[in-house]
């Protein structure tokens, strides 16, 4: 995903008008427009770390247009944080109305056979306990 398109998804999952981040983090509106059309990109490293801590996020998945990172960085989480992040994203499938419900239901027979697959069971979580 591109810097500008990031910026964009962070700023209406928390409902705010482009004028609030702009004000927010000390530049204009226009250039935050700039910003977030992809026309221009922060010259200033201050700006994308005030970018970064506004939407609570690490600088580097602002300014990393690769998802590798992403999933490199999931690898090194504590496990709860994994689940929780995988969880978040699990939700954030199954209520997106713009997915059917076929593909949902293709999805939770891919999550089962995984499950199956990797023979996992509850009397495993008794064992480990």
């Amino acid at each position: 995903m591109k810097f500008s398109d990031k910026l964009r998804k962070y700023r209406t999952e928390k409902h705010l008008t482009q004028s609030e981040v702009a004000n927010a983090v000390g530049i204009s509106r226009r250039t935050y427009l700039y910003y977030e059309s992809g026309s221009k990109y922060p010259r200033k490293k201050e700006t994308i770390e005030k970018l970064a801590d506004f939407f609570k996020i690490d600088k580097n998945i602002l300014i990393i247009e690769d998802d590798e990172y992403l999933i490199e960085r999931r690898k090194h989480l504590p496990e709860k944080e994994r689940c929780s992040d995988l969880l978040k994203n699990a939700e954030e499938f199954f209520s997106d109305k713009d997915i059917s419900k076929a593909i949902k239901r293709d999805a939770y027979a891919l999550i089962t056979e995984l499950f199956q697959k990797h023979n996992i069971s509850d009397s495993e979580e008794t064992a480990d306990n």
